[in-house]
């Protein structure tokens, strides 16, 4: 049977990136729900037509930019969960 050590830990949350951010929101009880920024809750697929969703509150992750981790080529091609999982695999390495 094979071992594995964890060495590090990534954390990609509605607080921020980091273990810091995570922890600092968790130990000052701070909500980390708020108003959606990301994207018009609204009008969710931007026709004026359509319905706002039933909640404008969530909990998105601040300061993420997708592009920062992934070619904006390729952002289309992948799913949102994608640049997370990179952003969480470079936070565990550093």
């Amino acid at each position: 049977m094979k071992r594995a050590a964890i060495t590090g830990i990534g954390i990609v949350s509605p607080f921020g990136l980091g273990w810091n951010a995570w922890r600092d929101g968790l130990r000052h009880a701070k909500s980390a729900t708020r108003v959606i920024q990301s994207f018009d809750a609204f009008h969710p697929r931007g026709r004026a037509d359509e319905a706002p969703l039933p909640s404008r509150v969530a909990a998105e992750i601040p300061d993420f930019d997708a592009r920062d981790y992934l070619d904006p080529r390729d952002l289309d091609r992948v799913p949102r969960v994608v640049p997370l999982a990179i952003c969480a695999t470079r936070e565990a390495l550093h």
